[in-house]
């Protein structure tokens, strides 16, 4: 394995993972640093997928390290990890929609996360068995490679499909939607300072604090009452 090879691989791998801490990162709560981490992640995914693309041409012009398992071909495989590239691609920036909306929660969110850095490493994984001899059995550098980057390419679609029927109503006023710090002033009169949304859905969520009527006022002094 070259050095040049070696040096895309390693850069490659660790924009994967540092793509995944990204994506986990995308609920802040203040406006301008959510914008700025959108634009962030948009960009640290743009650049991770030219680097797993270059990988890939790197590998497939060189003579392969390993045999293909029977009875795929070298042709086969590379036709079909050109379709599952193109899959992927289309399905982690269908999926960055889902995850630019912070009432998107649960599950899905951290499944979709995973497959931020586990299906951009899967291709490099793959490329590292075929241009470097990877101890990995030829049938899971394959079929193995193909079942994951699939999967993970379809989660988009899942998340969603399933949380559809949750999806908020744009008249409802979610926490995320205001802007901090904001004053919170309970039924008791008291006035407490919520810097961040996790501390507003906290209190409306605490069935310790029951009260019936919330009157909010965020940053650009919008007055809002919650019930």
């Amino acid at each position: 394995m070259s050095m040049l090879l070696v040096i895309v691989l390693v850069i490659a791998a660790l924009a994967c993972v540092l793509t995944g801490a990204m994506a986990s990162q995308l609920q802040s709560s203040d406006p301008a640093g959510y914008g700025l981490a959108q634009a962030y992640f948009v960009f640290a995914l743009a650049v991770t997928w030219l680097l797993v693309a270059m990988v890939l041409i790197i590998v497939f012009l060189r003579a392969p390290a390993v045999a293909p398992p029977a009875p795929l071909s070298w042709t086969m495989i590379i036709v079909s990890t050109t379709m599952l590239f193109l899959l992927a691609v289309a399905g982690q920036f269908i999926g960055m929609r889902w995850l630019f909306d912070a009432a998107n929660k649960g599950a899905w969110r951290y499944m979709l996360c995973v497959a931020a850095a586990m299906v951009p490493l899967t291709f490099v994984v793959f490329a590292t068995w075929r241009g470097g001899a990877l101890p990995v059995p030829a049938v899971l550098a394959t079929w193995g490679s193909a079942v994951v980057v699939a999967v993970g390419s379809l989660l988009p679609i899942g998340a969603r499909a399933f949380t559809g029927q949750r999806a908020k109503d744009h008249q409802v006023l979610t926490a995320f939607h205001v802007s901090y710090p904001t004053l919170l002033v309970t039924g008791d009169k008291a006035v407490r300072v919520m810097r961040y949304a996790e501390d507003l859905e906290q209190v409306t969520t605490d069935p310790a604090e029951p009260f019936a009527e919330l009157l909010l006022v965020d940053a650009n002094r919008i007055t809002y009452v919650l019930e």
